[in-house]
């Protein structure tokens, strides 16, 4: 993995180095922004690195403001170990890029199926907010209206006794408890936990103590979360990587609280992680497989958790999947 130095050393050596001042606009999001390439870094910096799917990325090369001859030598001279940075609403959806639109164009050229990158959440930009219009490496084309087309009639649909539904996503989650529609800036949620007495409080505990604590302080303070708990990894992982067997030595279960659409942990350096409890580790909910995946997570679906699933996200209260009456532990 590429450090944040090493990147600011090829930026420094590149067009416009790290004071070149860039900007995204996104009409349909609402979202216009301008920076200086080293706070974007600084800012993406505090997000996990991921493997984005070049297929989410390729939309949004479209429309771009750039000379098409400057474009293809600049792609032809991208650095693809760098990770990009990207922006994605509160849903999880990346709807931007804000550096690395070359890495993409190349990677796309050589039928790459993914790319490393940084997910800042749009709700963590709102400090470089201009005006719509200004400074955007992206806009859309006039919509031309489109002629009615006559409605054909519907046939009745039939009744269907019996229907096996598919589980939900964690993302289908959150749409249907409403927890992606508040309005609140998650960092600014963090800091306000973390100074206040019971998050000082909790720092050396464990995921459990922990989640339950925010939960606590969260509904105190009225801000709707909700928890993610993940189920054990499988033993097969765990013999491979011994490293991930936790506290039973057999591989441990996770919990964290989700805010607007994104998991908060405050315990993952307990992975290995330079992520310490004043600094932890947000992923938006899209995400959390692939982060996850990486510590055994999502491999094993016993049937005592929730009934053979790989996760379970509700409220701190109807948790089928832990005693919430357990003692504090520390990590």
């Amino acid at each position: 993995m590429i450090t944040f130095r090493e990147y600011c050393h090829l930026r420094e050596s590149v067009q416009g180095g790290l004071e070149q001042v860039a900007g995204v606009g996104n009409d349909d999001e609402n979202f216009h922004v301008k920076f200086a390439i080293k706070d974007l870094i600084a800012k993406a910096e505090r997000y996990p690195e991921t493997d984005i799917p070049i297929a989410t990325l390729t939309p949004l090369l479209q429309g771009r403001q750039e000379d098409q001859s400057q474009t293809q030598a600049r792609a032809d001279a991208a650095e693809l170990k760098y990770p990009i940075i990207v922006f994605a609403n509160d849903m999880g959806k990346i709807f931007a890029i804000g550096d690395g639109t070359h890495r993409v164009q190349k990677a796309a050229a050589l039928d790459m199926k993914s790319i490393k990158g940084h997910i800042i959440p749009k709700s963590d930009m709102t400090e470089f907010a201009t005006e719509p219009n200004q400074y955007s490496k992206y806009y859309k084309q006039p919509q031309q209206p489109q002629p009615q087309q006559p409605q054909q009639p519907q046939a009745p649909q039939q009744q269907v006794s019996s229907r096996i539904y598919d589980e939900p996503t964690l993302n289908e989650w959150l749409v249907l408890s409403g927890l992606c529609e508040q309005n609140v800036d998650i960092n600014t949620v963090i800091q306000q936990y973390l100074n206040s007495d019971i998050g000082r409080k909790y720092e050396n505990y464990d995921c459990k103590s922990v989640t339950r604590a925010f939960i606590q302080w969260a509904k105190k303070n009225g801000i709707q979360a909700q928890v993610l708990h993940l189920a054990p990894p499988s033993a097969e992982f765990v013999q491979k990587n011994p490293q991930f067997k936790g506290k039973s030595g057999e591989g441990d279960s996770h919990i964290m609280p989700v805010i607007n659409g994104y998991a908060v942990d405050f315990t993952a350096r307990q992975f290995g992680l330079n992520r310490p409890y004043s600094n932890p580790l947000i992923t938006p909910i899209s995400q959390v497989e692939s982060v996850y995946g990486k510590f055994g997570y999502y491999t094993n679906n016993p049937d005592w958790f929730n009934g053979g699933k790989s996760f379970h996200l509700g409220s701190w209260e109807s948790m089928p999947t832990i005693d919430t009456s357990f003692q504090d532990e520390t990590l």
